[in-house]
């Protein structure tokens, strides 16, 4: 029985029961699996699961960066490698990245993908290394904090992401 994305198997299993005397005795247990999504992971777990990982590559802001250039991005640097200091630029491709590994693995998008629209063309006028500043710093920061909701979420009835 399917709903959505919830599938339901059920198995029943009947017992008897028959002792020295011939009294006998039915019952019957009904066991229900159920299929649950996969809950939103962090950047975090995608920085320390490499292999986990659904591509080796992903466009982010219109720039189609390499699994090195999104490893630096996940640790917080930038495509490069170099480091960077509050650049919120940066921080929000990270979330970007987290965020579309997700729905790359099967995570339902919990009302994300508006989000994540707006990020990505945050990052096409404000790519990371580019350190918005005043509003455009706010705006990034703000859409972040969307995407980290989403990406840190344990939304009902999906798998524990432990």
């Amino acid at each position: 029985n399917c709903t959505g994305s919830v599938c339901d198997k059920v198995i029943n299993r009947v017992w008897k029961a028959k002792d020295d005397c011939n009294n006998s005795v039915t019952c019957t247990q009904v066991i229900r699996f159920q299929e649950r999504e996969k809950c939103p992971r962090s950047p975090g777990y995608w920085k320390n699961h490499r292999s986990a990982w659904p591509v080796n590559s992903l466009v982010v802001g219109g720039v189609n960066y390499n699994a090195t250039q999104l490893m630096n991005l996940l640790s917080n640097k930038l495509p490069n490698g170099n480091s960077c200091s509050g650049d919120a630029s940066v921080y929000l491709a990270k979330f970007v990245i987290a965020t579309r590994f997700n729905l790359l693995d099967d995570s339902q998008p919990h009302g994300i993908l508006d989000e994540l629209e707006d990020a990505d063309e945050f990052l096409e006028d404000f790519p990371p290394g580019s350190n918005p500043r005043g509003s455009n710093k706010q705006r990034a920061t703000n859409l972040m904090d969307r995407l980290d909701c989403y990406v840190n979420s344990n939304p009902p009835g999906c798998l524990d992401c432990n």
